[in-house]
């Protein structure tokens, strides 16, 4: 579909993003969780007051789906450099990934970045499952949109 394949990695990965953010927003509806994604994004940047604001969530989503390109390129070199069979369990493991270096290692160990803190069992097993749905759909995104060849 696409012939830039850099390209095609950043839009699966920011279709990824907003299926995310999707299943986010549900699970926050459902109060299964506090935070939305684009909370601990807009966080980054922003304090807590200003994050509830139409700017403040404006600010998190062009920061969420930023870094959802940016991990939609990094999904496409694993696929092309581990190939694309299996490629729906690879996206879980890159999400499981990510899951792990952003709320695991980032967000607990420096903890005076962000004023929101996941801390509740909920919350935490939320933001995994977020993850691992980013993961399956922008390896899947990517699959569709670059190999028209087969499996590999």
């Amino acid at each position: 579909m696409f012939k830039d394949e850099f390209t095609a990695w950043f839009i699966a990965g920011m279709i990824g993003s907003v299926m995310k953010d999707l299943y986010g927003l549900f699970a926050v509806l459902s109060r299964f969780a506090t935070f939305h994604i684009i909370h601990i994004a807009a966080d980054i940047f922003l304090k807590k007051p200003h994050i509830q604001i139409f700017l403040g969530y404006l600010i998190g989503m062009i920061i969420d789906l930023s870094v959802g390109g940016i991990f939609g390129i990094l999904s496409g070199l694993t696929l092309r450099c581990f190939g694309n069979r299996h490629y729906l369990l690879k996206g879980f493991v890159i999400g499981f990934t990510i899951w792990l270096g952003i709320f695991g290692i980032i967000m607990h160990t420096l903890p005076q970045i962000f004023e929101l803190q996941v801390n509740r069992p909920n919350e935490v097993l939320n933001f995994l499952l977020v993850h691992v749905v980013y993961g399956m759909v922008t390896s899947y995104c990517i699959i569709k949109f670059t190999w028209p060849a087969p499996l590999r």
